[in-house]
């Protein structure tokens, strides 16, 4: 029985109906609370991105004896689960696919930018910037900084030690904030 749903919901391809299919298999075994599951998976934060639990549960089932992974396994699916998290769902069924994790910002949260590992730096040279008032000025002002271009006083304009062309200039300019 649960095969055949199994394969009904991989042709739709719902993942929430694999989990709800998963939660009846794991009827007849002992319950697992939220607590008991980032317990078994070490982690102390519940408000941790959906990617760091993922990679929790596959460094901890990683080399792990078959009874272990199935605990861990059952744990990662009690979390993805309580988050409603397609992402752990597809993960847990297909540990190689290529997913993208949502999004789990809630409106209070500040917009920054995303982390593509560096990202912090460059957040901190932002904020820095920002903290100067003749750049903070320039940025939020930018119309009253442009270079007027129009009667050609662009030529012999230097940055960097080098001569602009129009073309560069006019590119620059078409920055907005």
């Amino acid at each position: 029985m649960a095969s055949a749903l199994r394969a009904i919901a991989s042709q739709r391809n719902d993942y929430l109906f694999h989990a709800k299919i998963a939660e009846l298999e794991e009827a007849d075994q002992p319950l697992l609370t939220l607590d008991e599951a980032y317990k078994r998976l070490q982690i102390t934060t519940r408000n941790v991105p959906d990617t760091t639990v993922y990679t929790y549960y596959s460094s901890l089932s990683s080399g792990a004896g078959a009874g272990s992974k199935d605990s861990f396994a059952q744990a990662l699916r009690v979390i993805a689960l309580e988050r409603e998290s397609k992402y752990l769902l597809q993960k847990l069924e297909n540990p190689t696919a290529d997913i993208t994790p949502e999004q789990m910002q809630s409106p209070e949260e500040p917009i920054g930018l995303n982390n593509i590992g560096n990202t912090c730096y460059l957040n901190s040279l932002l904020q820095y910037f920002y903290t100067i008032k003749p750049l903070r000025d320039v940025a939020l002002n930018l119309d009253e900084y442009r270079l007027d271009i129009s009667d050609g006083s662009s030529s012999g304009r230097r940055a960097g030690g080098r001569h602009n062309t129009r073309q560069e200039i006019q590119k620059g300019q078409l920055c907005e904030f």
